[in-house]
């Protein structure tokens, strides 16, 4: 029997990072998934080439899940990877991760669950950093600080996109922890204009010709204002937990601050030019 749910992760040069997001991923209490592994021409320690990922994985394949392997012949981008296998995909859902996340036990199982709703096109986790002091999203004692609750009554200003002064201003509410008035990781999910780290329909990506954009940095707000457009609804889910190792510069895959703001900036012009006029209509 075919599975419900695709894991595709895209991952290049970081094997330690990598079977860390597959151990949780190993963990999970929704068990209705297979995966697919997407290998962006990483220039050493290929996934299918590491004692502790080959070790994983065959632990995951003996849980009954169907484990995929592919890799680019040159480095095309995450991006790029996820266009190039999802012809491949046959399932009703799918979840396109990175290889620098870390998820807790039932962040699967709490985006699936949103789908019992046909309406709903994506379901996007909550993804709070580790790594960057600015954001001290962890203390030092290892305790999650206690952050608000979620804001149902300013919903439309929740992680939405508007216009100001000539270019797309976009609000970023789901990498912060909400907590109910028990302290407990809130629960209720809430509808957002954009999202990143989402589960999605795999029709509604057929359904997109262009697929993913070849956006380094909006990508995932691409597509998921894409998939609103159609008429469907794109979910926030505040205890589908993400951890983002965020590492300078992007980690080990060799950028340099100064091409990353470059790419920043051209990329932030490609999506105020495809966006500004629909997002500025959706506003009045």
């Amino acid at each position: 029997m075919s599975k419900r749910l695709t894991v595709a992760i895209v991952t290049r040069n970081r094997p330690t990072n990598l079977a860390l997001l597959l151990e949780s991923l190993r963990q999970q209490t929704y068990t209705d998934w297979d995966l697919f592994i997407i290998d962006d021409a990483s220039d050493n320690h290929r996934p299918d080439d590491t004692f502790i990922i080959n070790r994983i994985v065959d632990e995951i394949k003996f849980a009954g899940h169907a484990v995929r392997i592919f890799r680019m012949d040159k480095n095309i981008g995450v991006c790029g990877c996820r266009n190039a296998v999802y012809d491949k995909i046959e399932t009703e859902l799918v979840f396109d991760a990175n290889d620098d996340h870390v998820w807790e036990r039932d962040m699967l199982e709490n985006l699936v669950n949103v789908f019992d709703d046909e309406n709903v096109g994506a379901a996007c986790s909550c993804t709070p950093f580790i790594g960057l002091q600015i954001y001290n999203f962890i203390d030092r004692n290892g305790v999650r600080p206690k952050r608000y609750k979620l804001p149902t009554e300013r919903a439309k200003e929740f992680n939405t996109a508007y216009v100001k002064d000539n270019s797309i201003c976009m609000t970023r509410d789901v990498d912060f922890i909400y907590l109910d008035e028990h302290a407990q990781v809130e629960s209720t999910p809430i509808e957002i204009t954009h999202g990143s780290q989402f589960m999605m329909r795999k029709e509604l990506f057929s359904k997109s010709p262009e697929g993913y954009s070849p956006l380094a940095f909006t990508e995932e707000s691409d597509l998921s204002l894409r998939i609103k457009e159609k008429g469907y609804k794109v979910m926030f889910v505040p205890n589908a937990m993400n951890w983002h190792f965020q590492t300078p510069h992007s980690g080990t895959r060799g950028h340099s601050k100064e091409q990353l703001v470059k790419w920043q900036q051209e990329d932030y012009r490609l999506f105020n030019s495809n966006w500004y006029s629909k997002i500025e209509g959706w506003n009045k």
